[in-house]
């Protein structure tokens, strides 16, 4: 059994090298994760902050708790995305000054499938200091952490329990696929839901009360096997067969 440490850390492993594998051609050096509390701030990227005994160095990726447990398991993805993007620019780009975004992080960004903008959500800003982002519609992001879903179950194994920090609300990404299939539909769930309401359902089996996640349930049409997703106790009436839908 892994220590609690391990888990966390083994865990964020997990989707840098998925993503570095997807989205960036397993180009990106191994990185060290660290764990801070640095204030409104979800994550950052710092080139060679660390070394070794025998004078090997890395860069550090940071992520910060106090956002994970109330945020969306995709906010977790794409803060990891967001930075590995900066490693990407370290290592193969050119560097602006400190902190700032500029047009060439901005056009990866895209090239991996998250839209940047200054305000975490399109018709923002491409470029600046601080930079949030969204993810694009069928793009590699999206199938990129659908994928992670299906075939790792990634889940985040700990959390801050006094946790109370929210990022920006990204788009919802219940239409980022085009006609998902069962199981993908599945996966959008889960990388909508907070990190606390996948914990509360793995521990229950069911969402918890009063949640506000956009977690649904498929409803089918018994003449024509139409199929649609939404919140629990819908009425719902196919419009082609004029019968209910039921749920499945």
């Amino acid at each position: 059994m892994l220590s609690p440490t391990n888990d966390l850390y083994s865990t964020l492993e997990i989707i840098f090298h998925h993503f570095n594998k997807d989205l960036f051609d397993s180009s990106l050096p191994s990185v060290m994760f660290t764990i801070n509390r640095k204030v409104s701030c979800m994550g950052y990227f710092s080139a060679d902050r660390w070394r070794s005994a025998n004078s090997d160095s890395c860069h550090e990726i940071s992520v910060n708790p106090a956002y994970i447990s109330n945020n969306a398991l995709i906010d977790v993805c794409q803060t990891l995305a967001h930075e590995m993007v900066h490693e990407w620019q370290r290592c193969f780009g050119t560097v602006s000054r400190n902190g700032y975004h500029n047009k060439e992080w901005a056009e990866k960004m895209f090239a991996i499938g998250l839209i940047p903008s200054d305000t975490g959500k399109e018709g923002g800003k491409k470029t600046g200091q601080n930079m949030s982002d969204s993810p694009a519609k069928n793009g590699l992001f999206i199938h990129s952490c659908i994928a992670l879903i299906q075939n790792k179950g990634l889940k985040m194994p700990w959390i801050d329990r006094y946790s109370s920090a929210t990022s920006t609300p990204n788009i919802s990404i219940s239409s980022l696929i085009s006609d998902p299939t069962d199981d993908e539909t599945g996966a959008i769930d889960s990388l909508t839901c907070s990190v606390n309401e996948l914990i509360a359902l793995g521990e229950s089996g069911t969402m918890p009360q009063g949640s506000q996640s956009s977690y649904k349930q498929k409803y089918s049409c018994a003449d024509c096997l139409a199929n649609v997703w939404g919140k629990k106790d819908l009425l719902i009436v196919c419009g082609g067969c004029g019968v209910e839908f039921d749920l499945v």
